[in-house]
């Protein structure tokens, strides 16, 4: 496959110099840098760019001597030849800007969108109308029945459900949308370090090569992508101002749609924390049509 074929997901190791240079970037953990991104642009591609930090004829690019160091440190070929083989071995597939595919909703983020994705499932539900939903990482139990109600009822709406890959509300999210045999994705901030779960309707998704361990940056990071890919997002009450604050602030700044759920759908004895700063302007959801229709 050749850089001018862009239907869909380079199977590794067959990748182009710009698609080399991203895993590279991506090595060197600078995925999402903006600095990054405008060196990508000053020299004319991402091989240009990873040449010219290495040959030190970068100074236009105001790049973190951090930054810096890691590119010339992890921007390798040794590095890139490994993450191929994982990614072979894993079933995966690299997903970048030139593909058809890749998702129009990551110009919200402008420099700091993320440089190439690791997919695995269908690449193409990235792409349609979607909803982000995120919960507090030990829910009740009435929180996860909330959960389960809402995510199997804009399921059958036809809604494609976004969330991490953690063990709380995210895995009840996503197996929700599998019982319904609806489209799904799922945003892992590991990297895929383990076998990515079986998804039979959607797809899987990492800005971290696979094998990569998740770090707090990471975790900050994938929220941000979730509200990114998303066209709104709903919040619970209870993590609102802890747990998925990153997602929340990533979602306003991008002007997503905002929702907060209280513990129990069709309560009208509503007790929500003040919406102020990144809360202003968000929707009270009582019902699956407020999810359905609040923007």
């Amino acid at each position: 496959m050749t850089a001018t074929s862009t239907s869909h997901p380079f199977p590794a190791p067959l990748v182009d110099d710009d698609t080399a240079a991203r895993v590279a970037l991506a090595a060197a953990g600078v995925s999402g840098d903006i600095a990054v991104s405008i060196g990508i642009r000053v020299f004319g591609g991402a091989s240009r760019f990873v040449a010219a930090v290495h040959d030190q004829h970068d100074a236009i690019v105001p790049l973190t001597n951090a930054s810096r160091s890691r590119i010339r440190t992890y921007a390798t070929a040794a590095h890139v030849v490994r993450i191929l083989e994982r990614t072979a071995k894993r079933g995966l597939g690299i997903l970048t800007p030139l593909h058809d595919s890749w998702p129009a909703q990551f110009g919200a983020m402008r420099g700091a969108a993320p440089l190439l994705l690791w997919v695995r499932g269908d690449e193409w539900a990235l792409s349609a109308p979607s909803i982000a939903m995120a919960g507090a990482a030990s829910p009740s139990q009435q929180e996860r029945q909330t959960a389960i109600e809402l995510a199997t009822g804009l399921a059958s709406r036809g809604w494609v459900l976004v969330s991490g890959t953690n063990k709380a509300i995210d895995s009840l999210v996503w197996r929700s949308a599998e019982a319904m045999k609806s489209q799904s994705i799922t945003l892992s901030a590991t990297g895929f370090a383990e076998q990515p779960s079986a998804t039979r309707f959607g797809v899987q998704v990492s800005e971290l090569p696979p094998g990569f361990e998740a770090s707090i940056e990471s975790q900050r990071r994938a929220k941000q992508l979730v509200a990114a890919i998303a066209g709104k997002v709903i919040i619970d009450e209870s993590s609102a101002s802890s747990t998925n604050l990153a997602m929340l602030h990533a979602a306003t700044a991008m002007k997503r749609p905002v929702g907060l759920l209280p513990c129990t759908l069709g309560s009208r004895d509503v007790s929500l924390p003040p919406r102020t700063g990144p809360l202003r302007g968000a929707t009270v959801i009582t019902s699956i049509r407020d999810a359905d229709h609040f923007h």
